[in-house]
């Protein structure tokens, strides 16, 4: 092995020895009238937390739990949206068909407007 491999193992391994002993430190938080706390600093950063970051809290035993919040892709979340909501036309298109997907229509073709929005439609004969 190389001087260069193991200093760089050593180095690796001393990151990887203090990130498992910064979990162990303690930090205290006070709560404030309105159930707030602020986060310590040396955390914050640790954690990589920013302004405006949304976090996730849960109840843990007696403790709280606290991770970053995981981004929902919106234009997934759209098409879920759009998906259910042409069901729901469609099932109501069926107790009335004199009124046979007009509306939605008209909505579903301006959204098709913005790029990477929609999928191609396929055809529903």
């Amino acid at each position: 092995m190389s001087g260069a491999y193991i200093r760089e193992f050593l180095e690796a391994r001393s990151g990887l020895d203090e990130s498992l002993d910064q979990p162990h430190a303690i930090a205290m938080a006070k709560v404030t009238g309105k159930f707030q706390i602020t986060l310590p600093k040396a955390l914050v950063d640790q954690c990589g937390i920013r302004v405006g970051d949304e976090l996730d809290l849960r109840s843990v035993g007696r403790s709280i739990q606290i991770d970053p919040r995981v981004p929902v892709d919106a234009s997934r979340l759209l098409q879920e949206r759009l998906t259910h909501f042409d069901r729901a036309t469609r099932r109501q298109d069926a107790r009335n068909p004199a009124h046979a997907g007009r509306p939605a229509r008209i909505i579903h073709d301006r959204l098709a407007l913005v790029p990477g929005l929609l999928q191609p439609e396929k055809s529903h004969a």
